[in-house]
C-alpha cells in the first residue's frame, strides 16, 4: 500500500508540474498573441492614416487639375479704365469689358502710398465706381504751386525775353484691381493715371500731356 501511495502521490506530483508547465507555456503564448494582436491594431491604424492622406493629396490634386483646366478655358479679356478728375477731384474706375467681375478688391495709390481700399464687391460689365479724394488732389496741385515756378517775361536793353512757365510737377495713380471671372478664375490688373502739371506766367495752372 505504501508503494501504491507514494507511486500515486509521484504521479500526481508529476502531472502537476507538467499542468504548470503547460499553463506557463499558454500564458507565454498568449502574451505574444497579445502583442501581436497589439501590432496588427498599430499597423492597421497607421495604414488608415496612410489612406487618408492618400486621399486628402488626390482631392487636392483634382482641386489644382480643375482649377488650372478652368484657368486655360478661361478666354475672357477685361478692359479696366482709370481715369482721375481734377475738378471733380475723383478717381474713377470702369469695367469697360463685356463680362462681370465677381469679389473685387480695388485698391488706388498716390505715388506707391495706398490711399482707399474696396474690398469684396461685385461689378458688372461697364459699370463704374467713382471715389473722392479731395484732399490727395488739393494737396498736389499746393506742390504744383509751390515747386512750379514761373519766369516772367524781362527787358533788357531794348529786348524783350519771354517769360516761361514753371517746371512740369507730376504725381501718378495707380489702381490694382484683384477679381474672379464668372468661371471662378482669380485675375488681377493694375491701371496708372498720371497728372502733370504747371504753372503759367499769369500764374494758371496748366495741364501737360
Amino acid at each position: 500500500m505504501d508503494v501504491i501511495s507514494t507511486t500515486i502521490g509521484i504521479i500526481g506530483c508529476l502531472t502537476g508540474i507538467i499542468g504548470v508547465c503547460i499553463a506557463q507555456r499558454a500564458n507565454h503564448h498568449s502574451k505574444i498573441a497579445n502583442e501581436l494582436s497589439e501590432i496588427a491594431s498599430t499597423r492597421a491604424v497607421e495604414a488608415n492614416g496612410i489612406a487618408k492622406q492618400a486621399n486628402d493629396l488626390a482631392q487636392e490634386a483634382n482641386t489644382i487639375s480643375t482649377k488650372a483646366l478652368n484657368a486655360a478655358q478661361d478666354r475672357i479679356d477685361y478692359v479696366w479704365v482709370c481715369e482721375v478728375d481734377p475738378s471733380l477731384k475723383t478717381v474713377s474706375v470702369t469695367n469697360s469689358g463685356a463680362w462681370p467681375a465677381h469679389n473685387v478688391s480695388l485698391t488706388i495709390e498716390k505715388d506707391g502710398e495706398t490711399i482707399r481700399h474696396i474690398d469684396g464687391c461685385e461689378w458688372a460689365a461697364g459699370e463704374k465706381i467713382t471715389i473722392p479724394i479731395e484732399n490727395e488732389i488739393d494737396k498736389f496741385f499746393e506742390a504744383v504751386h509751390t515747386l512750379s515756378i514761373p519766369r516772367p517775361a524781362v527787358s533788357s536793353g531794348g529786348v524783350s525775353y519771354g517769360g516761361k512757365s514753371g517746371d512740369p510737377v507730376e504725381c501718378v495713380f495707380t489702381a490694382r484691381v484683384r477679381f474672379e471671372t464668372p468661371q471662378g478664375v482669380k485675375r488681377g490688373d493694375v491701371i496708372e493715371q498720371s497728372l502733370r502739371y504747371c504753372v503759367k506766367n499769369g500764374g494758371s495752372f496748366k495741364r501737360l500731356r
